[in-house]
């Protein structure tokens, strides 16, 4: 990556949970090189968040109903990006990273990652609205772990996100 970003990341709070159902409906047990390419691109996804807002394929979302106001009052901005998911067929082919952004913080919170395959259209309102609440008190410290395992655990820290641009 060129340039530096003054943003960082935060994954929220359920962001993992996400990662392990995708991996789990997509994948299942047997297709460990499906959930190893699928890890390394997702890393390679929320890296290219920190390029903020060069980012290619994100397009703005309405955030769900009831709660949309209040948070964007605060300065937080609901994002889509689509990838095509590695190893899948059909409508698990077709991935989407939700994400929020509070300019004046500069954080970026990845909140959920799924496909078409568990929601044909995107995350159904009320558990979207908890991701959203939960994503906009966030602590808002970057946090994001080296990969322990090719299974669930994620992305890179921001200190070395930084030292690879």
């Amino acid at each position: 990556m060129s340039g530096s970003s003054d943003y960082h990341l935060e994954l929220g709070p359920k962001f993992q949970d996400s990662v392990e159902s995708l991996q789990r409906e997509t994948y299942g047990r047997s297709n460990k090189k499906g959930i190893v390419e699928f890890n390394e691109l997702l890393k390679k996804l929320l890296l290219s968040l920190l390029e903020w807002p060069n980012v290619l394929r994100v397009r703005k979302e309405p955030f769900p109903p009831l709660i949309g106001e209040g948070v964007t009052e605060s300065g937080w901005t609901f994002h889509k990006l689509e990838f095509p998911t590695p190893r899948a067929d059909g409508p698990g082919r077709c991935g989407r990273l939700m994400f929020m952004v509070h300019k004046g913080d500069q954080l970026i919170v990845p909140i959920a990652v799924y496909t078409h395959a568990q929601y044909p259209g995107r995350i159904p309102p009320g558990p979207l609205k908890d991701l959203v609440l939960a994503a906009s008190q966030s602590q808002r410290n970057p946090v994001i772990a080296e990969p322990a395992e090719p299974a669930p655990a994620l992305a890179v820290s921001a200190t070395k996100a930084s030292d690879e641009k």
